[in-house]
């Protein structure tokens, strides 16, 4: 037997949690635009910038995986143009333009997530 009063509701809650969810990754956007940028200063500082590297690509994939689940589709856009950059950075290190690719797609990123920053 089916409990009709669930499945009715189920929708209107679905809708609930994922506008949560939207709260809380507007919420984060700033930590994540931090996160990033002292990434970039650690890559720039030469300390370990494969590893600064790696962390900008991680970054970028899981924002490339969420913000359009939450309805940021430009933010997710950005994120794996970034994603694929950083990679091919890694991938081509000895390339300088492999590196400025991939800053200004990371810069571009950043530039997407203050967009959606509350006032």
């Amino acid at each position: 037997m089916r409990d009709d009063r669930k499945m009715t509701d189920m929708p209107a809650a679905l809708s609930q949690a994922i506008a949560g969810m939207r709260l809380r990754f507007i919420d984060t956007i700033e930590e994540k635009i931090l996160h990033l940028e002292a990434t970039l200063a650690d890559l720039r500082s030469g300390n370990d910038p494969i590893e600064a590297a790696r962390k900008i690509e991680m970054a970028s994939h899981s924002l490339a995986g969420l913000a359009p689940s939450l309805g940021f589709a430009d933010i997710g856009a950005a994120a794996v143009t970034s994603e694929v950059a950083w990679s091919k950075a890694l991938e081509e290190r000895d390339s300088d333009p492999a590196l400025q690719a991939a800053l200004d797609a990371v810069e571009a990123l950043m530039d997407r997530l203050e967009a959606e920053l509350p006032e």
